[in-house]
This record gives structure tokens, sequence and C-alpha cells, in this order.
């Protein structure tokens, strides 16, 4: 059997299993624990303010989806309930399109392509937890398509998918640094600049017609408190990083957030130490290439993430794929399950019931398995085999 054929049977199986859940589950199962519910009001809250995203008030994501919500809102009249149910369809179709990339992208970096990793990252998107509480599946969609992309040296549609990445969700992007070991200097210039038009195409006019509300827009993730890290632990900030009610966008954003206290550790400090750790491994030699491209760009989101003053449980959506693809089958397996039991633990378990006192508890767990994960990711990335896609091109 082909892997395309895999592929494709795998993912609309994922697909159909998502639809079965959604037709069998209550509502209120839906948007009790997820944010579809804020993201109808958002997008209600442009219908009711009469004016745009990022013009008439700020959002807190990047542009493509509040304006892809914008347009399903429209489509189903603005009825919460049938833009609930018909976003989680989406996401769940989404979803299928990633077990599909992975699937191919398992074969490509396996001499002898096998069943085990797709099905466990199947296994891990049948959790509907982290398959439509979000909107994180259209970030992970665009980053394994520029991981796909680039093994297949096609730099200019892997800086266009990083560029879409960038305007979804900043993560994504990271995606474009598998250029480093894969692809020559002036391919991975290509990429670059692509991915920066894209960016600047979208941003551009944004900023232009926005205004105050546009640069509030693109700098609200870096204005709010530490939440859910060791940094937030230090600091005393127990939130979760949520933003407040929908219409708080119509204010400034000075107003909406407070401003913020000293931090224990400023918070710039721990971003130039990662880089600072990622240049080390991304000058050395031999580069990583193949699998050890992928634990490359791995290493690199591990360490951001440890680096960044929030987290954000859905963040394990990227980090599963990598590591499913990264890591031998047993040890990826065993960070995914452990790092899902977590998240899950954090919210909603705790979180949800107001227990913010036991928030450290998850923060630290988190903390040192995602140590552990840097560290393996680092060996693989050094240790990895030439590429096999190499030896097939």
């Amino acid at each position: 059997m082909s892997p395309s054929r895999d592929a494709l049977r795998l993912g609309i199986g994922l697909i159909i299993f998502r639809w079965l859940m959604l037709a069998a589950l209550p509502y209120e199962s839906l948007v009790a624990y997820g944010d579809l519910r804020h993201f109808h009001q958002l997008a209600q809250l442009a219908l009711g303010a009469g004016d745009w995203p990022f013009v008439g008030h700020w959002i807190e994501f990047p542009p493509l989806f509040p304006f892809l919500s914008l347009g399903l809102n429209m489509l189903t009249g603005g009825a919460e309930h049938t833009y609930v149910y018909a976003l989680a369809a989406i996401l769940a179709c989404v979803d299928g399109a990633n077990l599909y990339v992975f699937v191919r992208l398992a074969a490509r970096l396996e001499s002898e392509p096998g069943h085990t990793r797709p099905m466990l990252y199947a296994a891990f998107l049948a959790l509907p937890a982290l398959g439509w509480w979000t909107f994180e599946p259209l970030g992970v969609l665009w980053l394994l398509l520029t991981l796909s992309l680039i093994l297949e040296s096609r730099p200019g549609l892997a800086g266009l998918t990083a560029g879409l990445g960038l305007v979804t969700k900043w993560l994504p992007g990271l995606g474009l640094l598998a250029a480093w070991p894969k692809l020559k200097g002036r391919q991975i210039l290509i990429a670059a600049l692509v991915a920066m038009v894209v960016l600047g195409v979208t941003w551009g006019p944004l900023l232009v017609l926005g205004g105050g509300r546009a640069w509030d827009s693109l700098r609200a993730q870096s204005a709010k408190p530490a939440w859910e890290t060791v940094w937030a632990l230090l600091d005393g900030t127990p939130g979760t990083g949520a933003f407040g009610p929908a219409p708080l966008r119509l204010q400034p954003l000075s107003q909406a957030i407070p401003e913020r206290s000293t931090s224990a550790v400023p918070p710039w400090l721990p971003i130039p130490v990662a880089v600072g750790i990622g240049s080390v491994l991304a000058f050395g030699r031999p580069r990583p290439a193949g699998r050890g491209g992928v634990a490359f760009v791995l290493a690199a989101f591990v360490l951001l993430l440890l680096a960044t003053p929030g987290w954000s449980p859905q963040w394990l959506a990227y980090l599963a794929p990598l590591i499913l693809l990264a890591l031998p089958e047993r040890t990826g397996w065993l960070y995914v399950a452990v790092l899902t039991a977590v998240a899950i633990l954090e919210w909603p378990v705790l979180l949800s019931r107001g227990r913010f006192d036991l928030l450290w508890l998850t923060v630290i767990l988190r903390t040192a398995v995602m140590v552990l994960l840097a560290v393996n990711a680092w060996r693989a990335a050094r240790i990895a085999a030439p590429a096999v896609d190499e030896a097939k091109s």
C-alpha cells in the first residue's frame, strides 16, 4: 500500500470519527472548556461594532483566523450553535489533513515505512480537547506543510506556508527553521523572503488602516503578565493568560490590561539565552539532516517555550507531531502521553475548578519534562543519520 493511500485512509477515518463524536456529544460539552464560544463572541463583536477586527477593536490573535471566523459567522447567520458546530466540523477536517501530511512525512523519514507513528498521532488527534477546543489545528497544518515542503526542497512554497503559519499563530513559523539543515543558502533566503512578504502583505494594510487598534493587536500577547510557567511562579501571577470578555477589546490595550509589574526575571532575558543555546546546535557540525532536521526544529520549539513567559496547554498540539516524527517511537509516545496528562491535569481538571493554588504542581512537572525533551531533541538532531529523503531524491 502506498503512503499516500494509507495517509488518505487514516485522514478520512479520523474525520469520520470526529464527526460522529460531534453528532453524539451534547452541545455544552463542546463549549464548556474550549474557546469556541469565545471565538463566536469575538466574531459577533465585529458585527455589533460595525467595524473590522484590527480596525475597530484589537484582537489577541494574528489576522488569519479572526477573518476566517468572521466569515464563518456571517455564513451561519450569527447563530452561536450553528457557528460552533460548523467550526468544530471544519477543525476535524483540518486535523484529518494534518494526519495525512504527518503520514507522508513519517514515510519519507523512515527507511522502512511503518504504521506505528501514524497510529500514535491518530490516537492523539482523537482527543477532542486538542482538536476542537481551539483553532490550533490550523496552525499545525501550516507547520507540517512547511516541514514537508522543505524536505521536498521547495523553498518558495515552504516560505508561503510558514508565512501563513505566522499570520495564524506565531509558533508555526518556527517550521521554517528546518530549512537551515536541509536547504542551501539561496533557497533559505527565498523561503525567508516569501514568509516575510506574507507577513507584510497581511499586517501592513491592517497597521495602516487600524492604527492603534492594530498595533495593540500586534503587541497584545507580550503585554500580559507571565502565566502558567516558572516565570509566573517567580512573579506570583497565577492567571491563565486569558484576555477577558470580548467587549474589553473595544478599549485601548493599556486600559484593558493593567500595566505589568516588575518581574523577578526580566521577560526579555530568557529569549536571548534560548537563542544562544539554539545557535550552538544550529552551527554545530555536522548539520542535522532528515529526522535530525525535524529534531532540530523540535529542540528550537522547546527552548522557545521554556523561555517565553507564558504557556497554554493547547500548544501541545504543535509539539506532539514533532516529537513523534523526531524521536524513537517508544520515547516519543512516552513524552506525548506524559505531556498530555499534565496538560489535561492543568486544564480542565485544576483550573476549571479554581484550583490555582495547585498550579505550581503542573508547572514544575511540565517544565521538568520539557527540559528532558530539549536534551533528547538536541541529541536526536546531532546523531541522526543522513536523510532518507536525500537518498530517494
